[in-house]
């Protein structure tokens, strides 16, 4: 396992945690919802990294990561959108006032969003 990261629900009560690992014998991406469903990120035929996991104030886990040297993104209701075609190492994290915002790498700079 690689690149572990953990969020904790407002309330204390929810964990999710996204990891890295080559059970498959390619690198992929995975999550752990808070009800204990294991999830991987990212398409079957392609390989994944950088992980990174919130919990929304209703308590829906959000998560990205790296693919094809971009940006991804798995939403609570498990629609997978592509964020951004390139960068690297996102992270995502959530406010009550803004939603999701995602930054990610790029270019030895920084870019950052709200998502949706």
């Amino acid at each position: 396992m690689d690149a572990p990261s953990v969020a904790v629900s407002h309330d204390g009560k929810k964990v999710a945690t996204a990891w890295m690992d080559q059970r498959t014998g390619e690198r992929a991406a995975y999550l752990l919802l808070p009800s204990g469903q294991e999830v991987r990120l990212g398409a079957a035929n392609a390989s994944q990294s950088h992980p990174n996991v919130t919990i929304d104030a209703e308590q829906g886990t959000w998560a990205v990561w790296e693919e094809r040297g971009g940006a991804w993104g798995r939403s609570p209701s498990g629609e997978v959108t592509q964020l951004a075609s390139a960068g690297q190492f996102p992270v995502v994290a959530w406010s009550e006032k803004t939603g999701a915002l995602v930054a990610w790498e790029v270019e030895g700079g920084a870019l950052l969003r709200r998502w949706p």
